[in-house]
């Protein structure tokens, strides 16, 4: 029996339906403020899935204020918790399917995320996530720390044979730091040199369960 930590964003969702309509409101919040700030390119966009909020503005806007970034970012959490809800969010393909399977081969699985408490349990209610996954960890509940730290937290409490999955180089790197083997999920929105150093590259959730018994 092996676990198997899985980030969110990129992985398991497909993020950009309730991202960016909820991050362009935030922008239109920031201008009516009196500045000038442009829709960010698909790019852009994809490079900002995945990072925690407060990083992500500081990267974004790094002029406005502390108190305006943290204003932007409640503007984007009421709008994707109002769009998650209304079941506007979407999995990738063979998403559920892979999860439930790998569950009843008896894994252990967890869920990581560099995101607002408010946002994994959006999802919990709509995704049923606590009945796929054995523990949700979102970012805000360790206080923002990495990846590679947040799961520095619940070691003791794994079993030995530790795999990471995730589109991002952090959670590549946050995997290596703990000898876990590690999968990259090249579908998602990191680059091919952000995945780089994965063990093995995935063109769909579902090709894990080849390598994973």
């Amino acid at each position: 029996m092996k676990t198997i930590f899985f980030d969110y964003d990129g992985t398991i969702h497909e993020s950009m339906f309730v991202y960016r309509p909820a991050v362009c409101k935030a922008i239109e919040f920031l201008n009516e403020q009196g500045y000038d700030i442009s829709i960010p390119t698909e790019e852009v966009f994809s490079s900002f899935i995945g990072k925690n909020p407060r990083d992500m503005w500081l990267e974004f806007v790094p002029y406005v204020s502390e108190d305006l970034r943290e204003q932007a970012s409640m503007v984007v959490s009421k709008t994707m918790e109002e769009l998650i809800l209304s079941g506007h969010s979407q999995w990738y393909p063979h998403t559920r399917s892979t999860l439930l399977q790998l569950k009843a081969q008896g894994h252990q699985l967890i869920l990581i995320s560099n995101c607002k408490n408010y946002y994994m349990n959006s999802h919990n209610a709509m995704f049923q996530l606590d009945e796929i996954f054995d523990l949700l960890m979102a970012s805000e509940a360790y206080g923002y720390q990495s990846k590679a730290a947040m799961i520095e937290q619940v070691l003791d409490q794994l079993n030995q044979s530790l795999i990471m999955v995730g589109d991002r180089a952090y959670d590549i790197q946050a995997g290596k730091t703990h000898g876990m083997k590690t999968f990259g999920a090249a579908y998602g929105y990191g680059s091919q040199e952000e995945l780089a150093d994965a063990d093995i590259l995935l063109s769909s959730l579902n090709e894990i369960l080849q390598y994973v018994e």
